[in-house]
């Protein structure tokens, strides 16, 4: 499926994630009157008989996607009838490139999110974009003799790191998600690249990579390592790797949060707006979006 966000519903990505994070559901082709619209990784989790569809740990996008943007204004609204009848509450993350908004309504609360991406011209121009801090970074990287390889498996470590630093629990078992990026890499569709120090992995970051696209999908680093310059350095090296793989978009996940948006823009990534979209269906539906909210809170 080689639109924007396709590798999200890819099946060994769709599975994966309902193993390793315990919900229910499979990837499905969407069908109607027989035609094959496109596809949902849809994935639930029904407590106290509460079902509900909201977006994941790490899915970018959830919801249907369509295979064009005829049978997505033909068939968008028959779609969402289905999902309204099967789930309780709904909390979808649209691609950048669903164009079917307007017709949530009825209940519906809609908002704007943002992700940061590279595309194809910045990436046949790689480098030349990067901000003064990010090259001077690099060179000392160079200096400090830091190398860029693949890595065959999670480096659990420095993905722990990434959380306990700051005081936080990771969100699922760092040997849960190795097991996750193991079945992604044996479908080909995750490349793990870790930047070295005297033979010490003290970065890394996850690529998933599908059709013309890739995406940022992990990432974890030794904040003793940072003033190296190896987070520069990964995403220069990894940037130089996908252009030879002519990669026509490298979606960075995500631009909420200031910090990590301001090191994705210092590369040349622009913002590109998508939809995200939630509604409680019934009263079962009201009752977990208030718990939700208090939870989140």
């Amino acid at each position: 499926m080689s639109i924007w966000g396709g590798v999200f519903f890819h099946p060994i990505f769709v599975d994966g994630g309902a193993r390793y994070l315990g919900l229910n559901g499979n990837p499905e082709s969407i069908e109607y009157d027989g035609k094959i619209l496109g596809m949902s990784n849809i994935l639930y989790r029904k407590r106290a008989g509460i079902m509900a569809a909201t977006i994941p740990l790490f899915f970018q996008y959830f919801g249907p996607v369509f295979y064009d943007s005829v049978l997505e204004e033909n068939f968008f609204q028959n779609v969402m009838e289905h999902y309204i009848e099967t789930c309780d509450f709904i909390y979808f993350s649209f691609t950048p490139e669903f164009n079917s908004i307007g017709k949530l309504k009825d209940g519906w609360k809609i908002f704007k999110s943002v992700t940061l991406a590279i595309s194809e011209s910045e990436l046949d121009t790689w480098g030349n974009n990067f901000r003064e801090d990010v090259k001077n970074k690099i060179n000392k990287a160079n200096r400090e003799r830091v190398r860029i390889e693949r890595s065959a498996s999670l480096p659990e470590r420095l993905w722990e790191l990434s959380y306990t630093r700051k005081g936080l629990k990771p969100p699922i078992r760092a040997s849960d998600l190795r097991m996750w990026c193991s079945s992604l890499m044996c479908g080909s569709i995750l490349q793990i690249y870790s930047a070295i120090i005297e033979n010490r992995e003290v970065a890394f970051r996850g690529q998933l990579i599908y059709g013309n696209f890739a995406y940022d999908w992990i990432a974890g680093s030794d904040p003793e390592y940072h003033h190296l310059g190896t987070n520069q350095m990964l995403m220069a090296e990894i940037g130089s790797e996908l252009r030879k793989k002519e990669v026509s978009l490298w979606d960075l996940v995500d631009g909420r949060i200031k910090g990590i948006a301001d090191f994705k823009k210092s590369f040349g990534a622009e913002e590109f707006h998508h939809w995200q979209a939630c509604k409680a269906v019934n009263i079962k539906g009201k009752l977990f979006g208030a718990l939700r909210r208090m939870k989140n809170a």
